[in-house]
């Protein structure tokens, strides 16, 4: 039985909450942190704890489980059987934050990708891999993360800085607004068992 990402994550910021309790401010670096995991006992088979895993757990506690809808989003989808679950990886989380920049972007990244994982769009693809999110050399870098965001702009733009003088019928109106709506409702605690 192995433990998700979500679970290391939290051991790892709650041992530099309890060690820096104890040892003071200046010993909760990422590279103390991880030197003072090496000397704990831990269950055989256990990956050890690095200074890049240290902090890559501190910035998603910091960007990602600061925001409730997030964390609940988080927690949700790691309930889902082992393998199903597309945020169950360090780096892809990490790509996830450098990629979303600030907090709408992260939650609207994070929203695209759960409804894609759950629509069975991309199932059978890397998309949810940390290269298919946050892009690879032979993409230019651009992943799905960038095409979410671009997404997001096009949407913003039609919804917002579009010039109201063009044949849009109000019902088209209604409906682009809908699908606005139903994006942000991904986040809901509601949603998540779907």
């Amino acid at each position: 039985m192995t433990r998700a990402t979500l679970q290391k994550i939290y051991e790892v910021v709650h041992f530099r909450d309890q060690h820096v309790r104890a040892h003071g401010v200046g010993t909760g670096t990422a590279a103390s942190i991880a030197a003072a995991y090496a000397v704990v006992k831990t269950a055989k088979g256990r990956d050890p704890v690095s200074a890049a895993f240290v902090d890559t757990a501190l910035t998603v506690r910091k960007r990602l489980l600061s925001r409730v809808a997030i964390t609940n989003l988080l927690l949700a989808m790691d309930d889902r059987p082992r393998g199903t679950n597309p945020f169950d990886s360090a780096q892809v989380l990490h790509s996830i934050i450098s990629k979303g920049k600030t907090t709408p972007g992260i939650e609207w990244v994070m929203q695209g990708i759960t409804h894609l994982h759950r629509s069975g769009t991309l199932a059978k693809s890397d998309m949810f891999s940390c290269r298919g999110i946050g892009g690879s050399k032979e993409t230019g870098n651009r992943g799905l993360a960038d095409l979410l965001l671009f997404k997001k702009e096009c949407l913003g733009f039609v919804l917002g800085r579009l010039p109201f003088n063009l044949s849009f019928s109000e019902g088209s109106w209604l409906s682009l607004a809908r699908v606005r709506l139903v994006r942000q409702s991904h986040l809901s605690p509601h949603n998540m068992d779907t």
